[in-house]
């Protein structure tokens, strides 16, 4: 008998084997992430001595990347009925977040901004817009975690290698390593390649409640549920970052308590899983005495520097310069003077343009550095839904729950961090954006009954034609 389509993924239900090998876009996109990655470690490369066009490489390798995601996507979107996926909504927001990044790229080369951050900001953008639409698909889940899981142990095995070695710094054409720099566990290794390596284990968070959310055993879920060790090991323990650690503790708190809420029903394996990956986590964070340095820049920093003062003088500075054009925004690349608002004074931190400052620490307002309200707005339109109560039936599918496990996380990294707009961010814009593709789902929005049925069994007996589904 024809199998039932997952009214709540809008795909066949997860007890159906995925076609993730035929999923179209699949080389493309798959090809574009092992590339990224490639090109990110090319310090690596520079460090052993081989002579690279360290900035040529950046910007060649990860132009290739978006050419192939972008090549992928549209490969997907012509053989999958998209249409019947996403929610109308979803895909008007998806539509005016690919123009808006197209229309802020040409005002930043308008305003005369610097083209290879506009290069990178718009690299990153339209890699978000790609994953906002896949994501949607169980299958493509499935496929990018497998992957995912790979790299990112890949990723934690060579920023522990390279965690005190100078950083690469680039001067014209000239690369070579600085050892003027001082690299220490004081100083929280910021100016080590291993430091600048960081994003390679980004989407760390992610894999951990990708784990948690499958419902079988096997080896490779035990290490995507291991991966919040990676994370805690890379980002607390090495580099000492309040913010990841305080994420970590969100992803297994609502592991533990959110999901048995969403599935209604309570499963002992899941959370002792959990609570394994949690006691490693405190484990290697002991093991390395890193303790003492996070608790000091938990009590001591933040008595001679209260909680979000750096980031409000951060965000004071940006509408000071700004102004009005806050609103309107400087285009892709756009930066503003930093110089002397809180901590971020000459000699806090070396190496840094503090007159060319491209970020804020609020992650929603680094978007309206870049593209005002506009495009501030698109990314909140996108935020709305995770605040939306969800049938019993939208958490049969594993990616929901997941999604759903981290919402909190989510909120917090967009709203209290720096939003990584530069393809150089990759894994977590991908992260991030998978997230949010959960909540554009067409099924979320209309009511499951006997219509619906009618029309998911038609979409099967379609899809089953393409090769979207294994229907016997």
């Amino acid at each position: 008998m024809p199998q039932t389509p997952n009214p709540a993924s809008g795909l066949l239900s997860h007890r159906c084997p995925p076609r993730t090998r035929a999923l179209p876009g699949r080389a493309a996109v798959i090809s574009a992430i092992y590339l990224w990655y490639v090109v990110a470690m090319r310090g690596i490369l520079v460090d052993a001595g081989l002579a690279l066009p360290y900035r040529l490489v950046s910007q060649v390798g990860n132009t290739i990347v978006t050419c192939l995601l972008l090549a992928g996507l549209l490969a997907y979107i012509r053989q999958r009925p998209v249409r019947r996926l996403l929610s109308k909504s979803h895909r008007a927001k998806s539509g005016a977040w690919f123009l808006c990044v197209a229309m802020y790229a040409a005002y930043g080369i308008a305003r005369g901004n610097d083209l290879t951050s506009v290069g990178k900001e718009a690299c990153g953008c339209l890699c978000l817009g790609v994953f906002i639409l896949i994501g949607a698909d169980d299958d493509w889940w499935t496929l990018l975690c497998r992957h995912l899981t790979i790299l990112f142990y890949v990723g934690c095995l060579v920023v522990t290698l390279y965690y005190q070695t100078p950083m690469i710094q680039v001067a014209g054409n000239d690369v070579f390593r600085d050892y003027s720099l001082t690299i220490s566990a004081e100083r929280r290794y910021a100016y080590s390649l291993g430091y600048n390596l960081r994003a390679l284990t980004a989407a760390g968070w992610m894999l951990t409640a990708w784990g948690l959310s499958q419902r079988r055993p096997s080896v490779l879920r035990s290490f995507q549920i291991g991966a919040l060790a990676g994370v805690v090991w890379t980002d607390v323990a090495l580099f000492v970052h309040r913010s990841s650690a305080a994420i970590a503790v969100m992803v297994i708190v609502s592991s533990i308590v959110l999901r048995p809420v969403f599935e209604r029903r309570a499963r002992i394996s899941a959370a002792a899983a959990a609570i394994a990956a949690a006691c490693i986590a405190v484990a290697l964070l002991f093991a390395s005495g890193a303790v003492d340095l996070l608790d000091r820049r938990v009590s001591e920093e933040t008595q001679r520097e209260p909680l979000f003062e750096s980031r409000n003088a951060e965000l004071s500075a940006c509408l000071r310069e700004l102004g009005f054009e806050f609103t309107v925004g400087r285009g892709l690349g756009g930066h503003f003077d930093v110089t002397g608002a809180g901590a971020w004074a000459p000699g806090n931190y070396i190496g840094k343009e503090f007159s060319e400052w491209k970020t804020l620490h609020y992650g929603i307002c680094v978007l309206a550095l870049k593209g005002g309200v506009v495009l501030a707005g698109v990314m909140v339109s996108f935020l709305v839904p995770l605040l939306k109560h969800r049938r019993r039936q939208w958490y049969e599918s594993p990616a929901n729950v997941c999604a759903g496990t981290l919402v909190p996380a989510v909120l917090a990294m967009l709203i209290l961090n720096p939003i990584p707009l530069s393809i150089e961010g990759l894994p977590y814009l991908v992260a991030i954006a998978m997230c949010l593709s959960r909540f554009g789902l067409e099924v979320n929005h209309r009511p499951v009954g006997a219509g619906f049925a009618v029309r998911t069994r038609s979409y099967a007996r379609e899809a089953h034609g393409r090769g979207h589904a294994n229907v016997a």
